[in-house]
């Protein structure tokens, strides 16, 4: 009569992996999570344009009054008021300020024309990491970046 065991039935071996397998899949998982850091990190940069663009679109209205006006825009970096804007966003002032809050990432605001139906200004980083790319605004093609 034939005898049945668990040692001769099944065979149990003792296997793991090698020290070179494990590496190997260690780098691996290294090389995927470093590309969706990156990811992520350019997901976030593209939102803040993005939401700059949306912040400068916003006073194209505002702009539009002060030009029909015959005010011209005056620079929020050189008015004698808080650092990244408020205070009146054009001069004669005709009751329209610029926000005092900047968008995400962004901390500045250059005017580079004002005027006789023209009008163009940029949001901008100044002095801090990461530097982000300028949007510039215009009363002809609204906010690119």
């Amino acid at each position: 009569m034939k005898k049945f065991c668990c040692s001769n039935y099944l065979k149990i071996t003792q296997e793991a992996f090698t020290l070179v397998e494990l590496l190997v899949v260690i780098a691996i998982i290294g090389i995927l999570s470093t590309a969706a850091v990156v990811n992520f990190n350019t997901t976030r940069e593209k939102a803040k344009v993005a939401g700059a663009k949306a912040w400068g679109s916003a006073l194209k209205p505002a702009v539009i009054f002060c030009d029909s006006q015959g005010s011209i825009l005056t620079d929020p970096m050189n008015t004698p008021t808080v650092y990244g804007g408020g205070g009146a966003l054009c001069m004669p002032d005709v009751g329209v300020d610029w926000p005092t809050e900047m968008p995400e990432g962004y901390n500045r605001i250059n005017v580079l024309s004002n005027g006789q139906g023209l009008w163009v200004f940029e949001i901008r980083t100044f002095n801090v990491t990461p530097l982000l790319p300028e949007v510039i605004c215009n009363n002809f093609e609204g906010c690119a970046g």
